[in-house]
C-alpha cells in the first residue's frame, strides 16, 4: 500500500520513495491513515455543499452538515504534518529548498490552472446561475492573481474564480512560510512544553493579524475575506506541526478512548462557538476544530481497522474532488424543488450521488493530469540532480 503525500511523493514505513531509501520491514499500511484522513477531509467539503440545495433538514442535521465546511482545516492539519513528513525524509537532499519548491509548482499548479479555465468557460456559457459563476469575476486582475495563487491577498479574486479557490490560495502562502517554520520548529522544539509554546505563538500572532484588520476595516465571519485569509488560518498548520513533533518526541501513552473524547468534547466546543454567531468568535472555531482533528488522526493511526480500503481511495484522490465536486454539489438546482424536499433522506441520496460523480471525474484528473507533472517534476529534479 502506497501513500502519496501533498507533494507527490509516496511513502512506506518511515522513508521516502523519492529518497530512494525503503525500510522494507516496516508495515505497508503505516501511512494509511493519512489518506483515510484525507477522505474524511473531502466527505466533509462535499457534505457541506450538497447541503446548500436541499429542503427541510431537521435543525440537528443542518448544523453537523454546516460545520462539516471544517474539513478544510482538516486538511490543513494534515497537509502541514504531512509537509514534516516529506521534509524529514528528504533531509540528505543537496538542494532541498528548490527541490521543495518545484514539488509544490508540479503538484498545485496544473490540476488549478485547468480548474481556473474550466471554471472559466462555464460561466461564459452560463450555465450555472450563480455567484459564483459570474463571468463579471473573470477580470485580467482576479485572473492573474489566481494563476499566481496570489488571490488569498485580493479580496476580488479570493473565492470568485474557481469555487473553493481560498484554501489553495492559503495553502500555497503556507507553503511559502513553511521551510522557515519548520527550520525554525527543527532547533526550538525538543520538549512538550515547547509545543504547546509553539501552537500558543501561533494562536497570538494569528490573532494579532486578525485584529490589526479588523480595525483596518475588514470584518470577521463565517466566510468573510479575513476569515479565509492565511491569517487567520495559520493556526490551522501551526497544529499541524506540533503534531510531528509530537510524535517524533515520542507519543504519550494513552487509550485511544480518550482520542474519541477530546475529538467530540472540542467539536461540541466548536458547535457551540457557532451557535453563538458572534463574528468575532469565529476567528477560535478554526482553531479549536484544528485540536479535534488532532484527536481524530490519532484515532485512526492507532485504529488500523478504521482506515477501510474505500476511504483510503478518496483520499487519494481528494484535490481533484476538491476542485469538481463543485460541478455536481451545485448542479442540484436543476432538479425540481420538490425531488429535493426531503430532508435527511434527500441529504444522503444526493450526498452518495455527489460523491460518487466527483470521485469518477477525480480519478480520470488524478490519472491524466496529477500523477503525469507529478512525475514531470520528479524527473526535473532528477535531471538537475538532487
Amino acid at each position: 500500500m502506497k501513500t502519496t503525500l501533498m507533494d507527490g511523493s509516496e511513502i512506506v514505513g518511515n522513508y521516502s520513495y523519492q529518497s530512494g531509501e525503503v525500510n522494507k520491514d516496516q508495515s505497508a499500511v503505516k501511512y494509511q491513515y493519512i489518506d483515510s484522513i484525507r477522505g474524511i477531509a473531502i466527505l466533509m467539503v462535499v457534505l457541506v455543499h450538497t447541503m446548500v440545495g436541499i429542503q427541510n433538514l431537521d435543525r440537528v442535521t443542518d448544523v453537523f452538515a454546516k460545520y462539516c465546511q471544517m474539513g478544510v482545516q482538516l486538511f490543513f492539519v494534515a497537509s502541514a504534518y504531512t509537509l514534516c513528513l516529506s521534509t524529514k525524509n528528504r533531509s540528505h537532499e543537496k538542494r532541498p529548498l528548490r527541490n521543495y519548491a518545484i514539488r509544490r509548482v508540479f503538484r498545485i499548479t496544473p490540476i488549478y490552472w485547468l480548474g481556473i479555465l474550466l471554471y472559466f468557460f462555464i460561466s461564459y456559457l452560463g450555465v450555472y446561475n450563480l455567484a459564483f459563476f459570474d463571468i463579471r469575476n473573470y477580470t485580467a486582475l482576479n485572473l492573474l492573481a489566481n494563476f499566481l495563487f496570489l488571490h488569498g491577498f485580493l479580496p476580488s479574486a479570493n473565492n470568485t474564480i474557481v469555487p473553493g479557490g481560498w484554501s489553495i490560495a492559503t495553502e500555497m502562502t503556507f507553503y511559502l512560510l513553511f521551510p522557515m517554520i519548520f527550520k525554525f520548529t527543527s532547533r526550538f522544539i525538543n520538549s512538550y512544553s515547547k509545543i504547546f509554546l509553539f501552537v500558543a505563538m501561533g494562536i497570538i500572532v494569528a490573532q494579532g493579524l486578525v485584529q490589526l484588520f479588523s480595525w483596518r476595516g475588514l470584518y470577521l465571519a463565517n466566510n468573510t475575506f479575513l476569515y479565509f485569509n492565511i491569517a487567520n488560518q495559520l493556526p490551522c498548520f501551526f497544529i499541524g506541526i506540533a503534531y510531528f513533533f509530537y510524535l517524533k518526541l515520542g507519543e504519550a501513552k494513552y487509550s485511544w478512548y480518550l482520542d474519541l473524547f477530546g475529538c467530540c468534547f472540542l467539536t461540541i466546543a466548536c458547535l457551540l462557538l457557532w451557535y453563538l454567531k458572534i463574528g468575532y468568535l469565529f476567528s477560535w472555531i478554526p482553531v479549536i476544530s484544528s485540536l479535534s482533528f488532532v484527536f481524530l488522526i490519532e484515532l485512526f493511526r492507532k485504529n488500523k481497522g478504521l482506515n477501510i480500503r474505500l476511504l483510503g481511495e478518496i483520499g487519494r484522490v481528494s484535490f481533484s474532488m476538491y476542485l469538481f465536486h463543485f460541478l455536481f454539489a451545485f448542479g442540484l438546482d436543476f432538479l425540481p424543488l420538490s425531488w429535493r424536499s426531503y430532508g435527511v433522506f434527500s441529504l444522503a441520496f444526493y450526498f452518495l450521488l455527489v460523491v460518487l460523480s466527483s470521485y469518477l471525474v477525480a480519478k480520470i484528473s488524478f490519472v491524466t493530469v496529477e500523477k503525469p507533472f507529478i512525475g514531470l517534476g520528479k524527473k526535473l529534479i532528477d535531471s538537475i540532480g538532487r
